[in-house]
């Protein structure tokens, strides 16, 4: 069975960051003078380097914002102003602590990359043929699984040759790998599929499935009723780590499990137990769990600033802004924080 997604084709402006010291940044009320960091609450601590990234302007016949009088192009620019790519549509985009990758769909074919952390820049592992394919993404400690053209495939992640593991699949949505099981989440009224990636056995799970999230062999995942956990992966021994109404799944680090409840950003301990608030979010903005932060953003009269805060929701650090609108993807790794809007994906010095 052939997958198609109809493409809607829309414009956005390319942005950029200026980064520098990780450690060294500054209150907002030391440096807003100007009106620039309007909608950004007092307290609150600016990157290294932000600065007002000025009134969109025209380069080439093509819209972009500049930075101390810079014009972004396709894949570099001054200053530490970066855009990453528009040639395909960012589908995917999955992480943990040793990288982040992402997936692009296209007309006559797809893209799987890795994001290097010291440049900020894409470096494709994979371009599997298939029209308008959208690329879902696992990975392992090892490997990062994609399906492209109804099949499985599996890449190591620093790259190399894609090897297929499943040569039909007639499931398809967010992946978790535990050794060679595949769990895939077509949707919340579908089963959680496992795929036994040795023999081809396919055995369903439960229903109304809203979030997976791998760490180590075990398996966390979410409902609208709350958090459960799958020790080993196994589905027979399920565990409720927290009743109530979840939003969604936002991911396991360290030794916290963390989702949305509404507005609220809130952990509980990977063994269960009390949910505790680290952040609320403003109207209409949105939140991802990097490995070593949370990225979110705060809508404001004219823009959408990018913000990071720590793992525990104190220290909220603005690192540049966005036209106003809803990033379709956030992450960070220690350099860098990544956002895509439009066709484009861009990246903040940190």
């Amino acid at each position: 069975m052939t997958r198609r997604l109809r493409v809607v084709v829309g414009f956005g402006l390319m942005l950029c960051a200026c980064g520098g010291s990780k450690n060294s940044a500054s209150p907002v009320s030391d440096i807003d003078a100007s009106g620039d960091t309007a909608g950004i609450p007092a307290g609150w601590a600016l990157a290294p380097g932000f600065q007002d990234q000025g009134a969109p302007k025209t380069c080439d016949n093509i819209s972009y914002t500049s930075c101390s009088g810079a014009c972004v192009s396709l894949s570099s620019g001054s200053n530490n102003c970066q855009a990453m790519g528009v040639a395909l549509i960012f589908a995917e985009m999955v992480s943990d602590a040793n990288g982040i990758y992402v997936s692009q769909q296209g007309f006559t074919h797809s893209e799987v990359d890795r994001i290097d952390p010291t440049s900020g820049m894409l470096v494709p592992l994979a371009t599997p043929d298939g029209s308008n394919d959208h690329v879902y993404l696992g990975l392992t400690d090892s490997s990062i699984y994609f399906e492209a053209n109804d099949a499985v495939y599996s890449i190591p992640r620093a790259g190399g040759t894609s090897t297929s593991v499943l040569p039909s699949v007639t499931a398809w949505g967010p992946m978790a790998v535990v050794g060679q099981r595949l769990f895939i989440n077509s949707s919340s009224t579908q089963p959680l599929t496992e795929v036994d990636l040795s023999s081809g056995t396919v055995t369903p799970h439960d229903k109304g499935i809203t979030g997976i999230a791998r760490d180590g062999s075990d398996i966390y995942f979410t409902k609208t009723d709350g958090v459960y956990l799958a020790p080993s992966a196994n589905f027979a021994s399920v565990q409720t780590l927290a009743p109530g109404p979840i939003s969604a799944l936002l991911g396991v680090s360290g030794n916290w499990v963390y989702v949305l409840v509404g507005s609220d950003v809130r952990r509980l301990p990977k063994t269960g137990g009390d949910t505790q608030v680290v952040m609320t979010l403003e109207p209409q903005g949105i939140v991802r769990l990097a490995s070593d932060a949370l990225v979110f953003t705060r809508p404001a009269s004219d823009r959408v600033y990018v913000c990071t805060a720590g793992l525990d929701g104190t220290q909220p650090t603005v690192h540049g802004y966005l036209p106003a609108g809803v990033p379709s993807k956030l992450n960070a790794d220690a350099n860098f924080v990544y956002a895509v809007q439009g066709f484009y994906m861009v990246h903040f010095g940190r």
